[in-house]
């Protein structure tokens, strides 16, 4: 853009004469601000340009002015407030004559006056410009631009006639903005757009890449007449101030203008050309109209473009998934390896730790049915004993009393205690294998024997000597005893071997121990057929590709390859903007189900606290 205003300015017989035949216009600030820097950068290089001075302007930013600068007065100030010389208004377009060794800057500008142009200078201070007064003026917004006339006569170095020319940076432009922006001129006016700044990736997958420049302008003359249609008002930039009504340039209005906004119609001959001279090109009516009619051709041209797409994106989600199963399979193909090879190990110590504890449990059976039947005896055996203890008990209990009643004093009973201790000996000898607490003195025996019936808890010993009785009276059953532990010593032996080996052979990879990644060997199956379906699925799509990429509407183009590879870029453009979009929309539920969540559990504190009764903590200040 800067480039065509460099040539359209050629040629202008002084600066006065250029500014007022040539201008660029953009919808944003900041786009006005980098057409400026560019414009003096290239006056610059081509040394039409004096010296420099940098000013420090509010809101943080600088302003670099050189001698020769094309300038925009922003700021009123009459009666020499903040300058020297005629009051300057808001909107005077001006050139910077000379830069003065404080900072102050000489601005002279032109008014039309009876005799035509007269030429006005005013001496401006540093801090008239430091508080915005003051800006590089080839570029201004289209809003600013309201109320301007741009119209020249002189010779271009072509031959042709400069009659005054607008350059329109489109992009962002609403439409009263585009209707100023286009109506500026006496002579022509140059739009400039880039497609990518009015289509959207989406925009592009639709209509397809163009193929041709009149395709692109089409394309690009629609999305800037339905940018200004659906665009709100920006108001970036008041217009003109009314001051200016004597400023050069002012006119009436659009020459020739009818002061209505321009119609798509308007656009494409101010871009293409009058439609006749381009009898392949069917004038579109309006921005809607435009859009409908580029889609529907877009539809039935790229048609194979489209399915090629929907196969990309086929034959991609069928990559992903198998890229996705195949490492799977292999480490569940690796698990199943692993587990056949312990088995291998692991099989003969399983076989004979069920052997060992085949025989733990006939030994054990052996040993509790041996049990019960010697508990049999031997309980048979303490009822006998405990009748015959309680038979006997009263008459050792008579002859205890005897023996410790004396003979008498004469000795007429001595062969009466003779007989009782004799009795007491031979009651002791039976019975003290049985009871343990039977003392061998015989003083001790007829004192225990005198105790009845306080010595009668003997019921534990008279169990525990049938149990030992019976137990010596069978030494089978001790052997059938000591096999059942010796099968449970081997059968812990075997568990114990059964173990390491399983530790040792079956143990997965340390790094998939660490990740937490669960054993796969079970999934072998499905994997495999899952990873087959993918795979077939990858193949069809794949030659669904192959198919479409050879239909003749792809294999006419001027070059196919490059077209196929534009059209998989623009694709994957889309593809990955759709990803990020869902993972956005994914990871946003996900953020106001948790925020959901945590209202619910602190609304379900706050009841519970708010419950009667309910203990409360202390208070502060109490």
């Amino acid at each position: 853009m800067v480039a065509s205003w460099m040539g359209q300015r050629a040629g202008a017989p002084d600066g006065h004469a250029e500014m007022r035949g040539v201008v660029m216009l953009a919808a944003a600030n900041d786009t006005v601000e980098r057409l400026n820097d560019a414009a003096q950068a290239v006056r610059a290089a081509a040394d039409e340009l004096g010296p420099e001075h940098v000013y420090e302007v509010k809101g943080g930013r600088s302003l670099r002015l050189r001698q020769g600068d094309h300038v925009l007065v922003r700021l009123n100030d009459r009666a020499q407030r903040m300058h020297e010389g005629p009051d300057v208004l808001n909107g005077y377009r001006g050139i910077v004559e000379a830069i003065e060794t404080g900072g102050s800057v000489q601005v002279a500008w032109q008014q039309q006056g009876p005799d035509g142009h007269d030429t006005h200078r005013a001496k401006l201070s540093p801090e008239f410009i430091g508080g915005g007064g003051l800006s590089l003026g080839y570029a201004m917004t289209g809003h600013k631009a309201e109320g301007l006339t741009v119209a020249a006569d002189w010779a271009l170095p072509d031959g042709t006639r400069q009659g005054g020319t607008v350059l329109v940076h489109a992009a962002g432009m609403d439409e009263p903005g585009l209707h100023v922006a286009t109506s500026r001129h006496r002579d022509k006016v140059i739009l400039f757009a880039g497609r990518d700044q009015l289509e959207t990736l989406a925009d592009t997958h639709e209509l397809g890449v163009p193929r041709t420049d009149v395709q692109l302008e089409r394309r690009v003359v629609a999305g800037l007449a339905e940018q200004a249609r659906t665009r709100p008002g920006t108001g970036n930039d008041p217009p003109v101030h009314d001051d200016l009504g004597r400023a050069a340039g002012r006119g009436p209005g659009p020459a020739g203008g009818s002061g209505r906004h321009p119609s798509l119609e308007d656009l494409r001959r101010a871009v293409l050309g009058p439609v006749e001279e381009r009898p392949d090109d069917t004038p579109i009516a309006d921005s809607a109209d435009a859009w409908a009619r580029l889609k529907a051709e877009a539809a039935e041209e790229d048609r194979p473009v489209a399915e090629l797409r929907a196969a990309w994106s086929e034959q991609a989600r069928a990559a992903e998934q198998l890229a996705a199963l195949e490492p799977r399979l292999a480490r569940a193909q690796a698990d199943a390896a692993r587990a056949a090879k312990a088995e291998g190990v692991l099989a003969p110590l399983r076989g004979q730790l069920q052997t060992a504890r085949d025989t733990q449990t006939a030994a054990e059976q052996a040993a509790a049915a041996g049990a019960q039947t010697l508990a049999g005896r031997a309980e048979q055996l303490r009822a006998e004993l405990a009748r015959a203890w309680n038979a006997e008990r009263p008459g050792a209990g008579d002859a205890a009393r005897t023996v410790r009643a004396g003979a008498g004093r004469l000795g007429l009973r001595r062969g009466q205690v003779r007989a009782a201790r004799q009795q007491l000996q031979d009651w002791a000898g039976r019975w003290r294998p049985v009871v343990g607490e039977l003392e061998r003195g015989s003083d001790g025996v007829v004192g225990y024997a005198a105790a009845h019936p306080a010595n009668d808890g003997v019921g534990g010993s008279i169990a525990r000597y049938a149990v030992d009785r019976v137990r010596a009276e069978a030494p089978e059953h001790a052997e059938v005893l000591a096999r059942a532990q010796q099968a449970r010593r081997v059968t812990d032996d075997a568990q114990a071997a059964f173990t390491r080996a399983a530790e040792t052979v079956l143990r997965p990879h340390p790094a998939r121990l660490a990740a937490g990644e669960p054993d796969l060997s079970g999934q072998v199956g499905a994997l495999g057929e899952q990873t087959q379906a993918a795979r077939a699925r990858l193949a069809a799509a794949t030659e669904r590709v192959a198919a479409l990429s050879a239909d003749p509407t792809i294999t006419s183009r001027p070059d196919p390859g490059a077209f196929l590879a534009a059209e998989r870029t623009v694709w994957s453009w889309r593809d990955q903007a759709l990803r990020r979009q869902a993972a956005a929309r994914a990871r946003q539920a996900a953020e106001q189900q948790a925020e959901q969540n945590a209202r619910r559990a602190r609304a379900r504190n706050h009841e519970m606290n708010q419950q009667p009764g309910r203990r409360q903590g202390p208070r502060l200040g109490r």
